[in-house]
């Protein structure tokens, strides 16, 4: 028996979802890299239940890629460039 209606499903429907995850999974791993972390810690988001922890762990979570960064740039406060005259 055929499935009617709405619960019709064809390969394109599976080629579909499986180039959505792909680029999900591209666009983590870009997240993750820019971060400071690996970009395979983006497979994790397969594991139902585990990728919203790891969401929240990687959220607050102190970024590598902003401990290597120098210190806040603060002492120019004028907001222009250092050494520039204003007339």
């Amino acid at each position: 028996m055929e499935a009617e209606g709405i619960y019709q499903y064809s390969m394109w429907h599976g080629i579909g979802g499986l180039v959505l995850v792909i680029i999900f999974l591209w666009l983590a791993s870009r997240i993750l890299a820019k971060a400071g972390f690996s970009g395979l810690w983006c497979l994790i988001l397969l594991v139902p239940l585990v990728n919203i922890i790891m969401v929240w762990v990687f959220a607050f979570k102190s970024w590598p890629s902003l401990q290597k960064q120098p210190a806040a740039c603060g002492s120019d406060a004028g907001g222009g460039e250092s050494g520039s005259v204003i007339s």
